[in-house]
């Protein structure tokens, strides 16, 4: 008994992807034909059979131990590559074998695999990984006894499933055990193509029932001027905002996971140039990026990354990237556009709801409220000895940069309103200083941002997480008592927010990357025991 791998070709990238085939693999004989009667038709599939058998000596990493006792370097060979290219009418199918599977994976149809899953029978969900984006656990792998549910929570898509297939006691094409990402794998109980042709006419067979499951993923985007304007689009934010990058740990080529830092090392190359680490970090890139005198963008399109560890691989860095589009809520994945679909968002939708938001006019704030308070501050600290034989223009200037708008904002609602200010407060956690939060009172701890961006209001977030955690573990009894958890955004904009039973509609904010980090905040501060708030109010609503 063995196992097949099968792929459905992408038909905008058939005529690339063998004559790829053509330049790297080997063509092993002629082309073969057979013919099927599939209910009633027949049909005719064409198939080859292509190979890459260079066996190239690979150096072992840990070859320096040997040298340590002067024994002679080893090395290891690659494993040969094959890929069974089947035709049928217009549609492209391939089988790969060895590690091939990452040649097919840029060139299949992302879609095909769970089109399947959608419509067979589950005994039993054995694992499932799961996206999350703009979570810090941007996905996680779960797996499930004597469970036969596809479970799923907001904010989250499916990238692979492996499942216990409902088959029929006298099936014979394949076992019960399935794995479905951008391929199907399966475990077949007779090694023959004839096998593999029956299969894939089961698997075409079955997409024309009925969906059974709803399974929120993925939709790639296909337009090239949509395309374009996206690549735009993250060229011009992540030179801005570069930590929107997030290097992915682990990925899902076909129906196989790849842990990036399991066991392997890497080389960074551009042209020429090359550095190796023993692991890949937003810093150690940039940095790269930097020397080569290259701009962010350029650099993820020009730099490669070369893998070593099971087996060796190389990929453009633009292809290893994570990145969330806003306003066309789209994420970048593998080098891939996507649409997020409308499962997914109707989930995150719901999930958003459930969350307690509030909104007091007098919170609101401004320019005009913020020099006012500038000025009081000029009058009131001018002659302190910081500021002696400076004009009035670097006094100003310097309480500008000193009361910036959230701290001023913070101190103003401590001033008014009876909020007790942290901002700045920092607490002693092991070897390192934390600023909790921003504002307290009512056994709430706030952290606050003003913004108009996902990039910028994320902080927030992340600050109302971290603190909520370090509550729950860290600190003593000797800090006031917290029963909520609140983020507090001053968006800077003219118009509000549409309201929903009176209050913000935070699902009308144009923010998806803040969205799916708000989603995964409410489930996670609700597990550490607290309670969930947000507060909105503008900056310049009406000036």
């Amino acid at each position: 008994m063995g196992n097949i791998n099968l792929y459905k070709i992408d038909e905008q990238k058939q005529i690339d992807f063998v004559a790829y085939l053509e330049k790297k693999y080997d063509l092993i004989g002629n082309q073969h034909t057979l013919n099927k009667v599939v209910n009633k038709r027949e049909l005719s599939f064409n198939l080859s059979f292509y190979l890459n058998d260079s066996c190239q000596d690979k150096p072992v990493e840990w070859n320096w131990i040997l040298e340590h006792f002067e024994y002679n370097r080893i090395s290891t060979r690659s494993n040969p590559r094959g890929i069974l290219l089947i035709k049928e009418g217009s549609e492209m199918f391939a089988c790969t074998f060895g590690f091939s599977y990452f040649i097919a994976d840029k060139y299949c149809d992302t879609d095909f695999a769970f089109e399947f899953a959608r419509r067979i029978e589950y005994k039993e969900i054995k694992t499932a990984t799961l996206l999350s984006p703009s979570s810090k656990r941007n996905k996680a792998v779960n797996t499930y006894l004597n469970y036969s549910s596809l479970e799923f929570d907001s904010g989250e898509s499916f990238a692979k499933i492996k499942v216990k297939a409902d088959l029929p006691k006298d099936f014979e094409l394949f076992t019960s055990n399935i794995e479905i990402g951008h391929s199907i794998k399966f475990n077949t109980l007779q090694d023959s193509v004839d096998s593999i042709i029956n299969i894939l006419t089961f698997v075409r067979q079955s997409m024309l029932r009925d969906e059974i499951y709803k399974i929120p993923v993925y939709n790639k985007v296909t337009n090239k001027d949509e395309i374009k304007k996206l690549d735009q689009h993250f060229s011009n934010d992540i030179e801005e905002n570069p930590l929107l990058i997030n290097l992915s740990e682990l990925d899902i080529v076909g129906a196989t996971e790849i842990f990036n830092n399991r066991d392997s090392y890497f080389d960074i190359k551009y042209r020429r140039k090359r550095k190796t680490t023993p692991h890949i970090t937003e810093d150690i890139i940039t940095a790269f990026i930097e020397e080569q005198g290259l701009t962010l963008f350029e650099g993820l399109d020009k730099v490669k990354i070369v893998s070593y560890g099971e087996h060796v691989h190389t990929e453009r860095l633009y292809n290893l990237i994570d990145y969330v589009d806003d306003k066309a809520r789209c994420l970048l994945s593998k080098g891939v556009w996507y649409y997020f679909n409308d499962d997914y968002l109707e989930y995150l939708k719901d999930s958003l709801e459930d969350i307690e938001v509030a909104y007091d006019p007098g919170y609101d704030f401004s320019t005009k409220i913020h020099n006012d308070f500038l000025k009081r501050k000029y009058l009131k600290e001018s002659n302190y000895p910081d500021y002696l034989g400076k004009s009035k223009d670097e006094i100003q200037k310097k309480l500008k940069d000193k009361y910036y708008k959230e701290y001023a904002y913070n101190l103003l609602m401590e001033e008014h309103y009876k909020f007790e200010c942290l901002d700045r407060f920092l607490i002693q956690i092991n070897r390192s200083k934390v600023e909790l939060a921003d504002l307290y009172k009512d056994e709430t701890l706030f952290s606050v941002k003003i913004g108009n961006a996902s990039s910028t209001l994320c902080y927030a977030v992340d600050q109302s997480l971290t603190a909520a955690k370090l509550y729950k573990h860290e600190l003593k009894n000797d800090l006031p008592k917290v029963e909520k958890m609140a983020i507090w955004f001053i968006l800077d904009r003219r118009l509000p927010l549409k309201t929903c039973n009176g209050k913000p509609n935070i699902n009308k904010l144009e923010m998806l990357s803040l969205k799916n980090k708000l989603d995964n905040w409410k489930k996670e501060i609700r597990l550490l025991g607290y309670t969930p708030l947000i507060r909105i109010n503008y900056f310049n609503l009406s000036c």
